[in-house]
């Protein structure tokens, strides 16, 4: 953008028939363009972070003009399609790497055009329902197995609200059980009193 406005500073200039001032407010116009432009501190370019979970098979070395478009580097893991580089100006074509070693020292630049993996989503719980309660499962508190290793409490009856224990004749609410309770199905282990979906 800068260029551009010296450059169409210098045009106007060149039009025949301008007045002196004016030929003196462009000539200012352009000594202010020039001071912002050297005023303002270019960013260093850096290589961006990998995403979480994962390693570049190197991270040093790298230049902007070596990933020009969609060029990323490889990834420790990652396979297929790929370029590569000694001196990062020759980059010759490869297919099918395994797993690129990560750089000790001078080595390979690996770049690729795939797109980044995409980070898993994180699980949603929601607590259960009266259908995933079925006869026979029983319930304890988080952390009972570690005080009372066969303590837990029977469940008399689920409703939409909850579920009625047969030793408290009282109802826990599944929302209180999502947080606080454990169930053994028939046939299963303990789990949490909550389920996955799908988001």
């Amino acid at each position: 953008m800068s260029d551009f406005i010296l450059n169409r500073i210098a045009e106007l200039k060149a039009m025949p028939g301008l007045a002196p001032q004016t030929l003196t407010l462009l000539s200012l116009a352009a000594d202010a363009q020039r001071a912002r432009m050297q005023s303002t501190p270019k960013q260093e370019w850096r290589l961006p972070d990998p995403p979480t979970g994962y390693r570049w098979h190197r991270d040093t070395g790298w230049t902007q003009d070596m990933l020009p478009g969609k060029n990323r580097p490889l990834l420790v893991g990652d396979t297929g399609e790929y370029e590569y580089s000694s001196d990062g100006k020759i980059w010759r074509r490869g297919t099918a790497l395994l797993t690129p070693t990560p750089a000790t020292g001078p080595c390979v630049f690996y770049r690729t055009t795939q797109p980044l993996p995409q980070p898993e989503p994180e699980p949603q719980w929601v607590p259960l329902e009266p259908a995933d309660v079925p006869p026979g499962s029983v319930i304890r508190g988080n952390g009972w197995h570690e005080s009372w290793s066969n303590c837990f409490v029977a469940i008399l009856e689920t409703s939409p609200t909850g579920i009625y224990l047969n030793r408290q004749d009282t109802c826990v609410t599944w929302e209180a059980l999502s947080r606080d309770w454990q169930i053994k199905r028939p046939g299963e282990d303990w789990q949490p009193c909550r389920k996955e979906v799908q988001p």
